[in-house]
């Protein structure tokens, strides 16, 4: 390892360590978020602590607040698709674990750093989230990333613990910090989170032609489907990366008939597939009757298909098709 790569290490590890002394687990409820305001940024990175109880002990930097927001969902919520929690997450989190959950890389950073841990729970070990694919060790550049959020989150949690910053974290305050060009000073304070509370997903926004207004004043097909997408915990292999494949379904309510059942990548075009099979329907079936989606992604990608060519989209709790098809697929491939 490389000594400016090991000093950044030990300084990661110096400032997770001092946020640790402070136990702040008792005191915020779970998911309370952080952030450095950066001037300009179209972004701003989200930090926040998570655990206590019965929960295990975690910090999380995220890039974005969408990001944070749709941790947080995944987390708290679980998934309805039986997906693993880390695998719709996009940041780096920081654990506090057993030491038979510490991997292979994580174990050698830590012996080479010269650190001890002892007991249950008190493993320190970080690992980078990345949508579709295992956790993984960091790289360089994510060391840069984790450096820069701790260096401002340890001193937002000692203004909190030895400034006398006053917040109520477990109403939903929240913390920013800030450099003031005024004073010349960084600034941290405590106000009611104001940020979005809802996950944006992208859109798929079409261009009007004329097929597509004749689509939209035709008659629809008998036919009705139900459509989407889900990780499976099955891991695969792929050029020596390995990843978590993505089952697109596309089904006809009524027959039950698989019209689309394709594993994706996360290196693959996703949404340009998902707008190929859309299109597919239309040209071998015809205009459908209505398509049924069950979360606000596929709803918000599929929005704007629907409306410019005239097809009902109901979103709905559960997909009894897909959900068939899925766990039948699972049970032939374990």
């Amino acid at each position: 390892m490389k000594s400016i790569i090991r000093e950044k290490w030990l300084k990661i590890y110096e400032m997770a360590l001092r946020i640790t002394e402070y136990q702040p687990w008792e005191d915020m409820a779970e998911f309370i978020p952080f952030t450095f305001m950066v001037p300009n940024a179209k972004e701003l990175p989200f930090y926040t602590l998570f655990g206590g109880g019965d929960m295990q002990r975690c910090f999380g930097f995220y890039p974005s607040h969408n990001e944070f927001l749709k941790a947080k969902k995944r987390v708290l919520h679980g998934s309805d698709k039986d997906e693993p929690d880390f695998i719709l997450q996009n940041g780096i989190v920081g654990y506090w674990d057993d030491r038979e959950n510490v991997s292979k890389e994580n174990y050698a950073l830590i012996k080479e750093l010269g650190l001890n841990f002892r007991g249950r729970g008190n493993w320190l070990h970080f690992e980078k989230l990345q949508e579709g694919y295992l956790p993984a060790a960091l790289d360089d550049e994510d060391v840069d990333f984790l450096l820069s959020c701790l260096s401002e989150f340890v001193m937002m949690v000692i203004a909190l613990y030895e400034k006398g910053m006053l917040a109520n974290m477990k109403k939903g305050d929240i913390v920013i910090r800030w450099y003031d060009e005024k004073t010349k000073l960084f600034m941290n304070h405590c106000t009611p989170d104001t940020f979005p509370k809802t996950i944006e997903y992208p859109r798929i926004t079409l261009k009007t032609t004329n097929k597509a207004d004749e689509v939209k004043k035709s008659s629809a097909s008998d036919f009705s489907y139900e459509i989407d997408w889900s990780y499976l915990n099955m891991p695969l292999e792929a050029g020596g990366v390995v990843f978590v494949p993505q089952l697109l379904l596309l089904i006809e309510k009524k027959s039950g008939f698989i019209v689309t059942g394709e594993l994706l990548s996360p290196e693959q075009n996703k949404i340009g597939i998902l707008l190929s099979v859309l299109e597919n329907v239309l040209k071998k079936y015809g205009k459908p009757k209505e398509l049924f989606v069950c979360d606000n992604e596929m709803l918000s990608l599929t929005e704007d298909f629907c409306r410019k060519f005239g097809i009902k989209l109901t979103k709905t709790k559960t997909l009894p098709e897909i959900k068939k098809a899925r766990k039948s697929f699972l049970k032939e491939i374990r």
